[in-house]
């Protein structure tokens, strides 16, 4: 059945500010998976017992994604993590003259699989070679068009975008108490959607998968101040990735995941406990694609945890990390394909030593319910947004918790 669509004078203004809507949602999703507070996944392996915080207490070799100084602090080891984020998301953009008047509709996407690898080896006493590998992404998927349904029925309703992080990682120690680290960083996008364009068709991709790759790099360091005092920091460029080029139509820019900056400490309270503190910025406001039109600013996260070594074989560790939304309350409409809302996000786990060369780790998190709803203010970066009033009133939800349980190998 086709669906023929007669704008009426108001519809014409909101329909030719459609593509510009979805265009920012679908940039927007390429660094939702950075919004959970960080990284991809935010926790990244063992660290994620501490709440993400590591620039200062190496947990193991997937650190080096932050933290490429970590290797010459590690032993020769393998560890892989799996596991999985529920999540709750919802939409709900009756209320707005360009929305849906459906009501409350649901992210159909509830379950997403998470993973972290690392591998660490000794070349000597002073260089050290590793990989780090995180996966996540943004998938975000319901039943009818996000706006203008009249105009867009069938499609406007789904994007995806399957985002893999490594890290190969050179770390040199230049004395007990100094480590350095660089890493290339390599990151894979698989991207798939059916956004809507500015003249209401369907982008041309119409959910067949596209694959990007790109390419960034970090630099980091590890100083031991006194026996409690340890400082870690890094600097990264932003991954530059390929054109996605079935999306061209909704892609004005390349995707990026932005740059980078961590500075953090560990104070060894004792040699058995360990609290941790570290800051991260990462420049989403210095990125065209996710500043201009959805509006998304630099995000400053704040992560602390602590550890403790119970018994010879079992650690155990809380954690929580604080970050505001990288988007302010007249971008909610534009960030429906994203949702970006996460702001705190309590973690804990557990590592348990089965043998002297195999070790159990255990990682738990839960984000509590975020909402956030359009003001309507319109505009945008660069003169790119939506006309004042037409998204008021947009509310985006999400809560989320999620399990990863892995192995860490010794050799």
């Amino acid at each position: 059945m086709y669906h023929y669509y007669i704008p009426t004078k108001n519809n014409r203004r909101l329909s030719s500010h459609l593509g510009i809507v979805g265009t920012a949602c679908i940039l927007a999703l390429a660094g939702e998976s950075q919004a959970r507070n960080g990284f991809i996944p935010s926790y990244m392996g063992t660290s994620g017992i501490t709440g993400g915080a590591h620039m200062g207490y190496a947990q193991d070799a997937s650190n080096v994604i932050t933290s490429p100084a970590a290797l010459a602090r590690l032993p020769n080891h393998l560890l892989i993590m799996s596991g999985f984020q529920h999540q709750d998301q919802y939409l709900d953009s009756s209320r707005a003259p360009a929305g849906n008047p459906i009501g409350r509709q649901k992210n159909g996407y509830n379950n997403v699989p998470i993973g972290t690898l690392g591998f660490n080896y000794r070349l000597n006493d002073k260089f050290f070679v590793g990989l780090g590998v995180s996966g996540g992404g943004g998938f975000v998927k319901f039943k009818h068009p996000i706006s203008l349904p009249a105009a867009t029925a069938g499609y406007n309703t789904r994007a995806s975008n399957n985002i893999i992080l490594g890290a190969a990682t050179v770390s040199y120690a230049h004395s007990p108490e100094q480590s350095y680290g660089v890493a290339l960083l390599v990151g894979y996008s698989g991207f798939r959607t059916n956004l809507a364009k500015t003249d209401t068709t369907q982008t041309n991709g119409r959910l067949a998968k596209d694959t990007a790759f790109g390419l960034g790099g970090r630099l980091g360091g590890m100083w031991d101040i006194n026996k409690s005092i340890t400082i870690g920091s890094s600097v990264s460029t932003p991954v530059f990735f390929q054109q996605h080029t079935k999306y061209r139509d909704i892609f004005t820019t390349p995707m990026q995941i932005p740059a980078t900056f961590l500075l953090g400490f560990a104070w060894h309270i004792t040699p058995n406990t360990h609290f941790l503190f570290d800051v991260k910025e990462l420049f989403y406001g210095a990125a065209r694609w996710l500043r201009n039109g959805q509006g998304w600013r630099n995000q400053t996260v704040f992560l602390t945890g602590l550890q403790h070594q119970l018994t010879d074989s079992l650690i155990i560790g809380v954690g929580y990390n604080y970050g505001q939304p990288p988007i302010n309350s007249d971008k909610v409409l534009v960030n429906a394909l994203s949702i970006p809302l996460d702001e705190h996000n309590f973690m804990g786990g557990v590592r348990y030593k089965v043998t002297e060369r195999v070790e159990f780790v255990g990682v738990v998190s839960f984000t509590p319910n975020k909402k956030m709803t359009d003001n309507g203010g319109g505009g945008g970066g660069g003169g790119n947004g939506i006309p004042v009033g037409v998204a008021r009133g947009t509310t985006l939800e999400s809560k989320a918790y999620s399990l990863e349980l892995g192995i860490k190998m010794t050799f």
